[in-house]
């Protein structure tokens, strides 16, 4: 997220305190895509904030025409001179928020935003520039976002591919009165499997994918997220900072007691529908927290881990995913391989743990046996 600042004012959203003293520094930015690329990474998801609101950044993907930057955006910010920036970089896929038809997405960005970012898809669409969209998915849009004809309308206007993620209790006053009911998010997971064999598109689901990629790719896994400041976050959705990329390397931080810790307990549940040590496994976020003491990058991020009635809620949430979820994850044919392969996985987790303990006990009876032969040794003396 190289930057907070946004042109747009939603509702909820604290975007709008931010100035260009809160970007991070262009040098940085290229630092960052550098160390990732010694380790093998290519591809990069740019957020924020409005991306767009920062032309600098152009400059980086020209650079670096290697990789390919997918960037999430308002898409306001987009007309025919940026598009020919787009163009001419050839690395730059657009990927469009919108919280539903217009009545939804106006309600929440503000009053001709909706039919804004439909004259912005098809300027992409007529340049044939590859762009997706981008859903929050919420207990009060579930039903508008997993409509068929929203998902025409998308296809219609040139989206190749899509993102569908959970609202989640995070940031400033973290709630979870706005989270997708069990039962919404189940629907969610069918739909999109669903249009995926039925629709010439391809959206994608941050949770009932998961069993794809078995289990959360937090920690540095399979990514991690870097904030305005610079400091180095498990994921987009968890607020505490393994290091700032300003003073460590990159390498440095994902050996961090955070990340490595992340990593040790994933995936988090032998049922890969439920990968997020968040949402699903909140307890295990809790130990996380406890035992690395990590340091918070959000005004509220501690909340998740010592707010009662937020712990509480999480922990019922968790359970009545859980109930829902059983069947589907035992059953579906979809879903066979990553049981296997989740088993074997937890065959393995469990010898780790066994050989762990049998070398620290091992340890412990050399710490007593030296112990007993120094006392000894001290009586004869």
């Amino acid at each position: 997220s190289p930057t907070m600042r946004c042109n747009l004012k939603c509702v909820g959203c604290y975007a709008g305190e931010y100035t260009r003293k809160d970007d991070l520094p262009l040098d940085v930015i290229n630092s960052i895509i550098s160390q990732g690329k010694e380790l093998g990474t290519y591809l990069y998801t740019i957020l924020g904030g409005e991306p767009f609101i920062r032309e600098d950044l152009f400059e980086i993907y020209k650079k670096h025409k290697d990789c390919a930057f997918q960037v999430f955006t308002n898409g306001t910010l987009i007309d025919e001179e940026m598009v020919k920036k787009i163009k001419d970089c050839a690395n730059v896929m657009p990927v469009l928020s919108v919280e539903g038809f217009e009545k939804e997405t106006d309600e929440r960005r503000g009053k001709g935003v909706y039919q804004k970012l439909m004259n912005t898809m098809d300027l992409l669409r007529e340049n044939k520039i590859p762009f997706g969209f981008s859903v929050t998915y919420t207990r009060l849009n579930a039903e508008t976002v997993t409509d068929e004809k929203f998902l025409d309308m998308l296809i219609n206007k040139g989206a190749i591919f899509g993102w569908y993620f959970l609202y989640m209790p995070v940031g400033r006053e973290p709630s979870t009165e706005l989270m997708a009911t069990p039962e919404q998010r189940k629907k969610l997971g069918e739909f999109v499997r669903w249009a995926r064999e039925n629709k010439p598109i391809w959206p994608m689901d941050f949770w009932n994918d998961a069993p794809f990629v078995t289990g959360c790719i937090a920690g540095g896994r399979r990514y991690v997220h870097i904030n305005h400041k610079g400091e180095v976050e498990p994921c987009i959705f968890l607020h505490f900072s393994g290091g700032n990329i300003k003073d460590k390397p990159l390498i440095k931080i994902l050996k961090s007691p955070l990340f490595t810790t992340i990593r040790k307990f994933q995936p988090f549940n032998k049922n890969l529908l439920m990968p997020c040590e968040i949402i699903d496994e909140p307890k295990v976020f809790r130990y996380i927290y406890k035992k690395t003491k990590p340091q918070a990058t959000d005004l509220d991020a501690d909340l998740i881990a010592n707010d009662e009635t937020l712990m509480k809620n999480l922990d019922e949430y968790s359970k009545n995913v859980s109930k829902i979820y059983k069947d589907i994850w035992e059953k579906e044919p979809v879903f066979e391989r990553y049981r296997n392969y989740i088993k074997e996985i937890m065959e393995e987790k469990k010898k780790k743990l066994n050989q762990e303990a049998l070398e620290k006990r091992k340890r412990y009876e050399e710490i007593l046996k030296r112990k007993e032969e120094k006392e000894v040794a001290e009586k004869i003396n």
